[in-house]
């Protein structure tokens, strides 16, 4: 019989022992194990309703269909099964597994996932300010920006909150990597050549951080939250939300919020975000869609940041 092979990694403060391999991802320096992944054949879900077309769940048990790609287990917060149908396709299913299927399992363990990208701000006791958004609202080509000014990057396009405590939310650093467009690698002046092209995300690429920038196991208080808009004006506007809205927005943004919806978690949803709101302000930041102007919103989005960071201190 083959020996199974098990590779210790470490993601968003968690080993996982995976036989799949997961390039990028940094190597655990311990032997305890908080989630096991492996190759297999997924068990039927008993009592499980239909998240969307394909996804099912109960109250302890996950199950994604991905056609072509695979079919994606989770049982509580422990265990990932993976059962590939393509092995040329292994590429867009490690793509799935970093998004949809990682943010199922921290919501399972108890930590909220939003779709953000985060950065440390330098010299503030490491507090952080996360930026949320839709798919291309350029959340990961701010955050590189924001880098080459010194911030830290903490998580990229998946942020996890811990429950607040004290009056304060912290964040789980998360980020081996940054999803960047062709265009901002050139904005950036790093060539394309070189990193790997992301599966199933046309004209993206992976660019590795500098090593340790996001092996940090600390968790972070967290300062405050942008929402990201575009506009068509040439000004930059950051505008406070609204208590009402800025729940909404949260909830908006959080992992997943349909299998939270259908499993009846609406109510503990809203509760957690209230709590989290009632201690980190919100705005929205709209500015326009041009990386050549990139550089006035950055300058603008800085002094703001340091305002609020003065403004916490005193």
């Amino acid at each position: 019989m083959a020996k199974i092979t098990f590779r210790l990694y470490r993601l968003g403060g968690l080993t996982i022992a995976s036989q799949l391999e997961l390039p990028g991802l940094p190597r655990a320096r311990t032997e305890s194990v908080d989630v096991t992944l492996r190759i297999g054949t997924p068990p039927l879900l008993k009592d499980a309703f239909e998240i969307e077309p394909r996804c099912m769940a109960n109250g302890c048990e996950y199950l994604h269909t991905f056609p072509g790609v695979a079919n994606f287990y989770i049982r509580g917060g422990e265990e990932i099964v993976v059962e590939p149908f393509d092995l040329n396709r292994l590429d867009e299913l490690r793509s799935i597994l970093h998004a949809e299927i990682f943010a199922v399992l921290f919501s399972r363990r108890g930590l909220l996932p939003l779709h953000a990208s985060a950065v440390c701000a330098t010299g503030s006791d490491g507090r952080v300010f996360g930026f949320l958004g839709r798919s291309g609202a350029g959340k990961s080509s701010l955050v590189a920006f924001l880098s080459r000014r010194g911030y830290k990057v903490i998580a990229d396009d998946l942020t996890l909150l811990n429950r607040t405590c004290g009056g304060v939310t912290k964040v789980t650093p998360c980020a081996p990597w940054l999803k960047l467009w062709g265009d901002t690698l050139d904005g950036l002046a790093e060539p394309v050549q070189g990193l790997e092209a992301i599966a199933g995300k046309d004209s993206k690429y992976r660019f590795p951080l500098t090593r340790g920038a996001g092996e940090a196991e600390e968790l972070l208080p967290l300062a405050g939250l942008f929402v990201l808009e575009f506009t068509t004006r040439e000004e930059v506007l950051i505008s406070p939300l609204e208590p009402a809205a800025a729940v909404a927005k949260l909830m908006l943004y959080s992992y997943p919020i349909l299998m939270i919806h259908k499993l009846g978690g609406s109510a503990q949803l809203f509760q957690q975000c209230g709590e989290i709101l009632a201690t980190v302000p919100m705005w929205t930041f709209s500015r326009p869609w041009n990386l050549a102007k990139i550089e006035k919103s950055l300058d603008i989005l800085q002094l703001h940041m340091r305002r609020i960071l003065l403004e916490s201190s005193s």
